[in-house]
Parts: structure tokens; sequence; C-alpha cells
């Protein structure tokens, strides 16, 4: 008895070791063409005007610089989590970029929809481009150093956000 439940616990092991495996490979390849080590910096306009720098570092804080579109619908779904997380995190400075735009009246009108906190940038090709985003939303978490610790892409829950922002507090 004792023999079968601990060839159990192996087979459990292992499978949540290839699970482990298989998702890590698969945020690999999806993140593969973004930014890492220095990031950029973009000097960008938010939508009331006002000129700054993105990531705008500051010492002993975080950043989580996030980059979506206005067409796009996973974007709706986790603004919800970034008006949380800055409410619940106060030590990280949220730069949310709007990147693949018609026009500055889309953002405005998705920033309205979906309740987005100011400020709100308005990214270009080349913000896009420097920062190797080509899906959304992108996620970006940059420390006090201007050096990226964690990217990810797609949906991304508060807790998963939180834990990114965590993690790079950890090592910072």
């Amino acid at each position: 008895m004792k023999h079968v439940f601990i060839k159990r616990i192996k087979t459990v092991l292992f499978q949540l070791m290839l699970i482990a495996a298989v998702i890590g490979g698969m945020n690999y390849y999806k993140t593969r063409h973004m930014a890492s080590g220095s990031s950029p910096k973009s000097q960008l306009i938010d939508l009331l005007g006002q000129s700054a720098f993105v990531p705008n570092v500051r010492e002993g804080r975080i950043s989580l610089v996030y980059f979506f579109a206005p067409w796009c619908g996973v974007c709706k779904l986790s603004m919800g989590n970034l008006n949380e997380i800055r409410r619940e995190m106060p030590d990280v400075d949220i730069q949310i970029v709007a990147l693949d735009y018609e026009s500055k009246d889309d953002v405005m009108q998705f920033v309205n929809d979906n309740r987005i906190e100011p400020p709100v940038y308005m990214g270009n090709e080349f913000t896009g481009s420097a920062w190797g985003v080509s899906a959304y939303p992108s996620y970006f978490i940059v420390d006090q150093d201007s050096v990226i610790r964690s990217r990810t892409v797609g949906y991304s829950s508060k807790f998963g956000i939180m834990l990114h922002a965590f993690w790079a507090r950890l090592f910072n």
C-alpha cells in the first residue's frame, strides 16, 4: 500500500514538473523578441498633452509598463486588474501605453469605457518596436535601475502581476 502511494506521488510530481516546463517553454517562446536587459526609454505624450519618459523610474520603486491596443479584447479584460494594483500597491508606478490605434479619440474612448486611471501615454510604431511588442497586452516590470526584471504577453491576473512585481522587488 505504501509503495503504491509513493509511486502515485512520484507520478503526480513528474506531471506537475512537465506542466511547468511546458508553460515555461510557451512563455519563453511568446516573449523571445520582447526587450530584455536595459529598458528602452521613450519620451511620450499622455492624453492630457503632458510629456514624460517611459519608464519613469524612481529611486526605490519599480515600474509596470503596460502596452495595449484599443481594439484588443484581452486588454479590456485586464484593465480592471491594473486599477486594483494601482490602489493596492502604491509603491509600483504603472505606466499605460497605447499602441496600434487609429486615432487619439479611439484611445480616449477605450480609456473612458474601461475607467482607466491616468496617465495613459500615446505610443507609436517606434515605441512598440523598441520594446519588442508584437501582441497585446504586453507587460514589463522595470526596476529602479531601468533593468527589465520581468516581461509577459497576454492576459495576466491581478495575482500574476503582483507576483511579478514581488519577484522584481525581491531581486532588486
